[in-house]
């Protein structure tokens, strides 16, 4: 998008917004973009960067700067003014602004839906694939979760949540068809490099004689999503079923603790914004985002119902990761 910025005391801001037939700056249906006469900038910019088709949307728009707003090192050196500035009444300014939000939320929206039909073009051809040999779940993974990760950034968290639970029951068909039919090849990795290491350390210490007690393992968030880079063992063929399994759990729980809106999640939403003009840091969350932060007890319910389960299946995981290491 071209964002067409006019300062006073220029020869834009002598200007209208559109020619002398076309004062509300729409684009011109018909004339040459070298036509001379009462063509404006504007115009100009619309015939030189828009798509001429009529279902493209408009990529440039114009907001003229009051000259009390404008810092006085940005304002041009004072001249012989050729024509007075064009007048614009407050209503006109606000239309302006509204044209130009308009302008983002329609290019973004449709830059969006662009990604998410070439990531659905692409997992329909990667799915088609299944049936044949060399067929690979991970880069099926990363396909559909560059697809629930869309979702997520625009806060279809539920569409995302789907996503994530669609493959878990992909991987679960995965690692059944792997442990009947050795002829696939092993793309999951049956233990976890790091888990070995750690039970082989634990266990040679355990034997030595001077231990005077047992030894213990303590992690205080063992399930994340950031414990690992695991899309980028996903991507390289190394990883293992149950750091799959726990990463996919890892982001199932990020997800239902957004749509529950627990306050660990609007703490990270709110460290990633940007602070807004008039806020007091010190001040906290302002009264009218507490009444909108109250928490859903549903989502927190599915979640402690996922996790429990979760627990008893990932307790085996971990042991056949141990054994098998």
């Amino acid at each position: 998008m071209i964002l067409h910025v006019v300062i006073p005391d220029t020869p834009a801001a002598s200007q209208p917004r559109g020619s002398s037939g076309n004062a509300t700056g729409e684009k011109e249906k018909s004339g040459s973009r070298w036509a001379r006469g009462t063509t404006t900038l504007l115009e100009k910019l619309r015939a030189d960067f828009n798509i001429s088709s009529k279902s493209a949307p408009d990529r440039v728009a114009q907001i003229r700067m009051p000259k009390e707003r404008v810092p006085p090192h940005m304002l041009p050196a004072p001249a012989a003014v050729t024509s007075p500035p064009a007048s614009e009444s407050p209503q006109d300014q606000d239309r302006a602004w509204s044209d130009v939000i308009t302008r983002f939320k329609t290019l973004i929206l449709s830059s969006f839906d662009l990604r998410v039909s070439q990531y659905e073009d692409d997992i329909r051809k990667n799915e088609a694939k299944r049936s044949f040999p060399g067929w690979n779940f991970n880069t099926f993974f990363i396909l559909k979760e560059g697809l629930a990760r869309g979702f997520e950034s625009v806060g279809l968290v539920e569409d995302a949540l789907l996503g994530y639970d669609e493959l878990s029951v992909g991987l679960d068909t995965v690692i059944r068809d792997q442990a009947s039919d050795d002829t696939q090849g092993s793309v999951i990795l049956s233990y976890s490099e790091d888990l070995f290491k750690e039970a082989s350390g634990m266990l040679q210490q355990s034997q030595k004689p001077d231990t005077g007690r047992s030894v213990q393992l303590h992690d205080e968030q063992p399930i994340n999503a950031h414990k690992k880079d695991y899309r980028a063992l996903i991507l390289a063929n190394n990883i293992s079923i149950f750091d799959f399994q726990v990463y996919i759990f890892a982001r199932q729980m990020s997800l239902l603790l957004r749509l529950g809106n627990s306050l660990s999640t609007q703490s990270d939403l709110a460290n990633k914004l940007q602070p807004r003009p008039g806020d007091d840091p010190a001040a906290g969350t302002k009264v009218e985002d507490q009444a909108n932060s109250a928490e859903d007890l549903y989502s927190f319910a599915e979640l402690c119902s996922r996790a429990l389960n979760f627990v008893t299946f990932a307790a085996r995981l971990l042991r056949d990761d141990i054994v098998q290491g």
